[in-house]
């Protein structure tokens, strides 16, 4: 009899627990992960994050506020926070994964795309390749495509503080971040270039401009720059000058690539280019011990 009870509590008590496990799972996980591919090591960084390999996740970081001086700003504010809305994409595949993680790379949207509303960022460019399940199946970067608040310009200091906080909450390889922009992305994509040239691996910015000074500062970073000949916004040949000035320099790994006819929207050529992407991931940083 004290047998027979003792295994009926021992089925209760099962029951229980398998009932507990059910009601407690929650209806979304957190993806775990590890910077190690060796499984029986020791991880020695995890990373818990709501965003889901093969997916694009928006995502949210408080950052401080641009204060601009001019065209671009030129400082941050010590006082004011602003939060900055971003699409992150993991790669479901790590093919192009090194021991050190994932290359990144950052796409910074034109101004018709400003605001708070991240699906005006699927209008074109690598946001909206991804929402394609056969090309998210194999997208080998990381993405990371903040949207710049209304009124607003790229402001590169802000970009970097983005820039931190993606490389210490995910598994990413810096030396390889690579980056990409449109219109008055492409003129952040110079700006970040001038300002952070030790930190990007290759640019290439889409019917985009700006100061040949700047373009004069960047003195090795490859840049293959991408322009419609017709363009009535941002004329072609001001971004021909951007990619001479950097050649002067003594950048021996700048080009433009320019398409007969095609007016401001060159983006969907330029991002249809297969080469560039293999481009991009032959771009590594270089240092000075190597």
């Amino acid at each position: 009899m004290l047998s027979r009870v003792f295994l009926m509590c021992v089925l209760f008590s099962a029951g229980a627990l398998c009932l507990a496990a059910e009601t407690n799972t929650p209806s979304t996980m957190n993806v775990v992960i590890m910077q190690s591919d060796d499984q029986n090591a020791q991880a020695s960084e995890i990373v818990k994050s709501n965003v889901i390999p093969g997916e694009l996740t928006a995502l949210s970081l408080s950052l401080p506020l641009p204060i601009s001086h001019g065209s671009s700003p030129k400082t941050l504010s010590e006082t004011q926070k602003e939060d900055v809305k971003y699409w992150a994409f993991c790669p479901k595949n790590d093919e192009a994964k090194s021991e050190q993680g994932y290359p990144l790379l950052l796409f910074l949207h034109g101004s018709g795309e400003r605001g708070d509303d991240l699906e005006l960022l699927k209008r074109y460019g690598p946001p909206r390749m991804l929402c394609n399940a056969e090309t998210a199946e194999t997208w080998p970067f990381f993405l990371v495509a903040p949207q710049c608040a209304r009124n607003h310009n790229w402001s590169a200091l802000q970009l970097a503080l983005l820039l931190d906080h993606v490389c210490k909450e995910f598994p990413i390889d810096t030396d390889r971040i690579y980056i990409t922009g449109v219109s008055m992305g492409g003129f952040g994509v110079w700006e970040i270039l001038a300002t952070y040239p030790e930190r990007i691996a290759a640019a290439a910015p889409v019917c985009g401009g700006g100061n040949l000074q700047k373009a004069r500062e960047v003195t090795s970073t490859p840049i293959w720059a991408f322009h419609g000949e017709a363009d009535p916004i941002v004329s072609c040949p001001k971004a021909i000058e951007m990619i001479n000035a950097a050649k002067e320099a003594g950048n021996e790994d700048a080009k433009i690539t320019t398409y007969p006819r095609v007016g401001h929207d060159c983006w969907h050529k330029a991002y249809a280019e297969k080469e560039l992407y293999s481009w991009f991931l032959s771009k590594k940083l270089k240092h000075e011990t190597e």
